[in-house]
């Protein structure tokens, strides 16, 4: 026997939306629970968005940089006025899964990382993070040495063709293009 709140095929009507709008609802929390797409139903934006800003996202970018890390040490290196501004930081991102503490050291460290919001836009090479448009410049650099050299080799009929003009042009453009927005990145980090 249905009670009043079941609809088709014995589910409630909110069970019955997040079945046919998301496939499956189970299968939807088991991806939420496994933390490989953590986005929340409601608004379709990324958890941990909300967390990674401002001070946080200062201590998450202090561990990201430096490894395993203490209070004392984040504090002085991103300058806070006291222990406690670092100490309530981390919690959060404990809460969030993002980051665990080594108790027998008193050190933190990231357990997930993650790579939304401005932290997207960079790349982790050990303890380096630079700006993805750093490495796409490299590569239009490399390009423009390689339209020198062969235009050296090649001579006149090389510089003159249209397709070598199309590839100097890109490769110029590429170069101050991704220049800029490697500043841009980098200036909106540091806010």
């Amino acid at each position: 026997m249905k009670s009043s709140n079941e609809g088709f095929l014995g589910k409630s009507s909110e069970e019955f939306s997040l079945t046919t709008k998301y496939g499956s609802a189970t299968f939807l929390q088991n991806i939420l629970d496994s933390g490989s797409a953590a986005m929340s139903i409601d608004n379709k934006k990324p958890v941990h968005d909300d967390l990674l800003k401002g001070k946080t996202l200062q201590v998450y970018w202090c561990l990201l940089t430096n490894g395993m890390t203490g209070v004392r040490e984040i504090q002085r290196l991103l300058e806070f006025s006291s222990p406690g501004i670092v100490s309530y930081q981390l919690n959060k991102l404990i809460n969030a899964g993002i980051v665990a503490k080594n108790e027998a050291e008193e050190k933190y460290f990231i357990t997930e990382e993650v790579r939304t919001g401005i932290l997207g836009f960079y790349i982790r090479f050990g303890y380096r993070i630079i700006p993805r448009f750093t490495i796409y410049l490299c590569l239009c650099i490399l390009g423009l040495m390689l339209f020198f050299l062969l235009a050296l080799f090649m001579g006149d009929d090389f510089i003159k063709h249209p397709g070598s003009i199309l590839f100097f042009t890109s490769m110029v453009l590429g170069i101050i293009i991704f220049v800029l927005e490697s500043r841009r990145i980098r200036a909106l980090n540091m806010k």
